[in-house]
């Protein structure tokens, strides 16, 4: 056997550091997917805290009424999270329930075409800003998380 045959045959069979050179071809794509998955399961966490606060203030006029420092103050306090903020500010109107479109915007005490008159609604609205773990090219770097949740008045 020649000296080349012998040196091919060899590196065909040698396996010491295979593992290594594996690892260090699919370890940073690994690295990417788990950062990713966090990033992903980070925002849908942040999101439905910022759905609950968005709940939270409405249920607050629901009990308590129209009261705009309180449905923010109960906005911000819904989590543990802090950055969660009640903007925009609360908006009251009136309004009648349309099944096929929710509740469509009317004159206070108005007549409704379903006979019903027209009532007093809140939007209470709640946001944060998300900061991604890991800044990816062509993605900005954070997003706007909102929730809107529309309550009626008694």
């Amino acid at each position: 056997m020649g000296m080349l045959a012998r040196f091919r045959h060899d590196l065909l069979r040698a396996r010491r550091g295979a593992a290594a050179l594996e690892f260090a071809i699919i370890g940073p794509t690994l690295v990417l997917l788990a950062t990713g998955m966090y990033d992903y399961g980070s925002m849908l966490w942040r999101q439905m805290e910022v759905s609950n606060a968005a709940r939270v203030g409405a249920a607050h006029v629901t009990k308590r009424g129209w009261d705009v420092p309180a449905i923010m103050q109960a906005v911000r306090e819904a989590n543990n999270n802090t950055a969660i903020i009640a903007a925009p500010a609360p908006d009251l109107f009136c309004g009648c329930t349309v099944p096929t479109t929710g509740i469509v915007a009317a004159t206070c005490a108005s007549s409704c075409p379903n006979g019903d008159i027209a009532r007093q609604y809140v939007t209470v609205n709640a946001m944060t800003q998300y900061h991604f773990a890991t800044p990816l090219p062509g993605r900005a770097g954070s997003i706007t998380l909102r929730a809107t949740t529309v309550a009626r008045l008694q």
